[in-house]
């Protein structure tokens, strides 16, 4: 309850208490990206990620390593994202992952978030799909990726060109990749999936998302369906803001749209 006069800076304050996403920073806006295994979130979205370093956004991944604190560990993965323009937490279990995206969901308030697709056939993946989903569940687009995991449930609707940025997916990938390194983190099948993905947009090198607005949900859920979802189930919600400053982020039309 707030009495007339009612001062501005008053008024703001309360705001930014009951809307915590309306509140404003000094800082650039913020981006921050989750995997389950160094060198996903770089064949994910790496591309995408060193875009939106390069329109001054703040990035910050968060890769689980049962290693976590193991210096050396801990210095390839800082290497692999210094690559992409972004800066690193490593975590060492589940807890410590849920806990780290909260603290930097609150602090950075982040308008953009990557995760795994809960589209996967290994349970880590979903395990963290579903943990960054409710740590993220405040920023307006979350955008889930392809890993070497996804199954044929995976099914894009944003096909973001990184053609542009694909040097850098590629040197943060390298830190990865060694001999006898991961076929699904190679710089070499990196190429592959982007081009494969080029047929949905003037093939180019291409990094597929789900926008999780709702259309998407979780592989449990998907799997106790009996049947295809009646039209009013759809969400009536708006889709998640999509800034204008990178461009490629637009969803397709449904097939159906007029």
């Amino acid at each position: 309850l707030m009495t007339k006069p009612v001062d501005p800076e008053d008024l703001e304050a309360r705001l930014r208490e009951l809307l915590p996403r309306w509140r404003t920073h000094d800082g650039p806006a913020a981006v921050v990206a989750v995997g389950t295994a160094p060198g996903e979130i770089e064949m994910g979205c790496g591309g995408s990620l060193a875009a939106h370093h390069a329109a001054g956004h703040h990035v910050v991944l968060v890769i689980p390593h049962p290693d976590a604190d193991d210096e050396r560990v801990a210095a390839r993965l800082e290497k692999a994202a210094e690559n992409l323009g972004a800066g690193v937490v490593v975590t060492g279990s589940a807890e410590d992952t849920a806990a780290a995206l909260t603290k930097l969901s609150r602090e950075l308030l982040p308008q953009w978030a990557y995760l795994p697709s809960a589209a996967d056939r290994e349970e880590a993946r979903r395990e963290i799909h579903a943990i960054a989903r409710a740590a993220l569940a405040d920023v307006p687009t979350l955008l889930a990726y392809a890993g070497p995991g996804t199954s044929l449930d995976f099914a894009p609707d944003v096909f973001r060109d990184v053609g542009g940025w694909m040097d850098a997916k590629l040197g943060a990938l390298a830190f990865h990749h060694g001999a006898g390194g991961d076929p699904a983190t190679s710089p070499d099948f990196a190429i592959a999936h982007a081009r494969y993905w080029g047929r949905f947009n003037e093939f180019g090198e291409v990094e597929p998302f789900e926008l999780l607005d709702g259309r998407h949900t979780a592989a449990s859920d998907r799997d106790g369906d009996s049947g295809p979802a009646d039209a009013t189930d759809e969400p009536s919600r708006p889709p998640p803001w999509v800034p204008p400053e990178l461009p490629g982020f637009e969803p397709l039309a449904p097939a159906d749209a007029s």
